[in-house]
């Protein structure tokens, strides 16, 4: 198999107190801080390269001769707001802009139809607050960028209207740079196992970059049923059924069977899909109610469903701030495998 992913990192921010627990977590997982290409090496290299070319041009060039060389970087992380120096650049975010509309172009050009754009962006906490929405809906992102060329623009409203694709190619995290180093590594952690599962499922990433061991084969895993009983009525996956569950507690939910690295997607899915849209004239999700999601003896997990679960209830359920996770004290140690666990703990409540 085509490696599709380096294993470098490009490191473009100046927040130098998040210096060491980036670079202790890189070094875990068997990644390097990109240093070949200089414009692209370090925070300061490329705003003297902005300033000494006085235009973002370079970015592109750049970063397609990385890609074609090593190949795509496993992530960029990078501020939100950059000091460029350019008068056209008023609201400092030139650099995400051009980022951005780089790789679109360089996908567009089919140079590598498998290559990802993952970007962890850094931000500070009022914008942070603002931008939360668009962890809901990452495509969103792009409507700061807008060029004076049609055909470009044709090329950015394409990944607008086309979520499904954007997502194919995008992953983002925008994390508050105004917390601390350690929970910044946790969320930068958490973002790296999600890359690493989603690009492993579609073969796109080194065998040998690993994400959390299952202990499941692919024909084990069939994926876990959702199950939900309202008003003394049972439903599987939003239809009702016949079957008896008297261990289902009324309006909470319950995943029950294989939630694993096999299945997380499907299962990730059924779950957004159910809390979004509910039981039509009988059951709706609203953020204000307490949210309560149940892994408990029926529930199959690995260490995957953590990551899985993080990604959901912070970027995708992030307004529903009274969500529990029911678990058992063995699941609960099957969680713990992740290192995406820290994100996840303060929605756990052991139940047996």
């Amino acid at each position: 198999m085509s490696i599709i992913f380096s294993r470098e990192v490009l490191l473009l921010t100046d927040k130098e107190n998040l210096m060491p627990n980036i670079v202790s977590l890189l070094t875990k997982n068997g990644l390097t801080h990109h240093s070949e290409k200089r414009s692209l090496s370090t925070y300061n290299d490329l705003i003297k390269s902005v300033q000494n070319n006085s235009n973002l041009n370079f970015i592109k060039s750049d970063l397609l001769d990385i890609i074609k060389k090593t190949g795509s970087p496993f992530v960029i992380i990078m501020n939100l707001r950059n000091e460029t120096g350019l008068d056209n650049d008023r609201d400092r975010l030139k650099i995400l802009k051009t980022m951005l509309l780089s790789y679109m172009l360089i996908i567009e050009a089919k140079v590598n139809s498998n290559m990802s754009c993952n970007l962890f962006i850094l931000s500070r906490e009022n914008e942070y607050t603002k931008l939360k929405p668009i962890m809901d809906q990452p495509e969103k992102i792009l409507d700061i960028v807008k060029t004076k060329n049609d055909k470009i623009n044709a090329i950015i409203t394409g990944f607008q209207n086309d979520k499904k694709r954007f997502n194919n190619f995008f992953n983002l995290f925008i994390s508050n740079y105004d917390a601390t180093p350690l929970h910044i590594e946790s969320e930068l952690n958490t973002f790296m196992s999600m890359i690493k599962i989603k690009e492993r499922l579609k073969g796109r990433v080194q065998t040998d970059i690993t994400a959390a061991d299952t202990g499941f084969t692919k024909e084990k895993a069939v994926s876990a049923d959702l199950f939900f009983k309202k008003n003394g009525a049972l439903f599987r996956n939003g239809t009702e059924t016949d079957e008896i569950m008297d261990d289902v507690a009324e309006g909470e939910i319950y995943i029950v069977g294989h939630f694993t690295s096999y299945t997380r997607l499907e299962v990730l899915e059924k779950l957004e899909n159910f809390i979004r849209h509910g039981i039509k004239d009988i059951h709706s999700f609203k953020p204000e109610n307490p949210l309560v999601i149940n892994l408990k003896q029926r529930c199959i997990p690995d260490a995957a469903a953590t990551v899985t679960l993080a990604q959901m209830l912070i970027k995708d359920l992030s307004a529903f701030k009274k969500t529990k996770i029911r678990t058992t004290l063995q699941n609960n140690n099957i969680l713990k495998k992740s290192q995406g666990y820290s994100l996840l703990s303060k929605y756990i409540v052991i139940s047996e």
